[in-house]
């Protein structure tokens, strides 16, 4: 357990994050405004999960692994969204969130990928 705090933590960081941000009461959001903004809430958090995964997959020279992150992102979606439904009072589950979370997770993983790569070039 030491060992993925030591090479991941800026992974399990994120995670907690999302996790707070995601159970957390919220009365007023903000930009309540714009259509389906919490959607595209999904979509930032639960993609930048995948990308920060990505990225410390590749600093730990294990790329053969790095398929895995949109898979586990999106999982973790899905738990989140049960965790709303079971655990809270204050937040709802919805299937619609699940799916923003794997789509979130899907468009940004061929992104962190290209990152990594250009990163990797200019060393």
């Amino acid at each position: 357990m030491q060992r993925i705090f030591r090479f991941y933590p800026l992974t399990i960081l994120v995670v907690a994050v999302v996790m707070v941000l995601c159970l957390m009461p919220i009365e007023d959001p903000p930009l309540k405004d714009v259509p389906l903004i919490d959607k595209w809430t999904h979509m930032v958090l639960f993609g930048g999960i995948c990308s920060v995964l990505v990225l410390e997959l590749t600093l730990n020279r294990r790329e053969k692994l790095r398929w895995i992150a949109p898979i586990a992102a999106a999982l973790y979606g899905g738990l989140v969204e049960l965790m709303q439904a079971y655990l809270t009072t204050c937040r709802s589950s919805e299937w619609l969130d699940f799916v923003a979370d794997a789509i979130g997770a899907v468009v940004l993983f061929p992104i962190a990928l290209l990152v990594c790569r250009l990163f990797q070039k200019t060393e």
